[in-house]
């Protein structure tokens, strides 16, 4: 293609695509076909200069196309990805809420398991409160002091012992506060020979027994066993 050609060319180009007034608004920079060129025409027609710029501008379209395409794949990619996010972040908000709910009721539950603990009653149990104390010549002796918070019966034992003639008076005593005891059950010497056991519900919380005489015992002096089983 000579010089003088291209120069042609590019005349018509701009003669071509340079709207005018009257025209302006109705110009579009990819014509629709043209009509073929008149035969026999020596220099390139109007209608194959417009078919070589469509068939110019056609890939260009096309990986345009690809592109709006592509970034139209990114943007729902990236609308996915945000709602999987907010997703999972009310997900784990959730499950943080379940998490401390749970820790509360097992707070909860410990707290009920610990109370019904307590309100259990206890075992049954024995409590010796003289094992062969010697009785004294004159005065008394006290035992030491049970706490019976919890339970409802006692069955209370007692015998002296030493194969004497003379026995001791013996007294089961009950407190509320270790302080001011009264007597709940009390034998005579003749009793204390005797031995025996008697079945009472408790009248308080603390119990202590008590052996002593008024008068001097001749020896041998006898001995006493003392014991209560406390139970519900």
């Amino acid at each position: 293609m000579t010089i003088a050609r291209l120069f042609i060319i590019s005349l018509l180009l701009v003669f071509l695509f340079t709207p005018t007034t009257a025209n302006a608004a109705k110009f579009s920079p990819i014509p629709p076909t043209p009509p073929p060129c008149p035969k026999n025409f020596i220099f390139p027609c109007r209608s194959e200069v417009q078919t070589l710029i469509i068939n110019a501008l056609q890939p260009i379209e096309t990986a345009l196309g690809g592109i709006q395409n592509t970034i139209a794949d990114i943007q729902s990619s990236l609308s996915q990805l945000t709602t999987t996010v907010n997703t999972t972040q009310n997900n784990q908000t959730t499950d943080e809420a379940t998490i401390s709910s749970q820790g509360i009721e097992i707070t909860n539950l410990q707290a009920s398991l610990s109370a019904l603990l307590n309100q259990q009653p206890p075992q049954p149990t024995d409590f010796v409160f003289f094992n062969n104390q010697q009785i004294p010549l004159n005065g008394d002796v006290d035992s030491q002091t049970f706490d019976a918070q919890g339970f409802s019966k006692i069955v209370f034992s007692y015998k002296c012992n030493g194969n004497a003639t003379n026995g001791t008076s013996v007294t089961l005593f009950v407190s509320p506060d270790k302080i001011n005891g009264v007597p709940q059950y009390s034998v005579s010497p003749d009793q204390c020979l005797q031995g025996g056991s008697v079945s009472l519900d408790t009248g308080g919380r603390y119990y202590t027994v008590e052996i002593g005489n008024d008068t001097n015992i001749v020896t041998p002096r006898p001995s006493v066993n003392a014991l209560g089983h406390f139970s519900n």
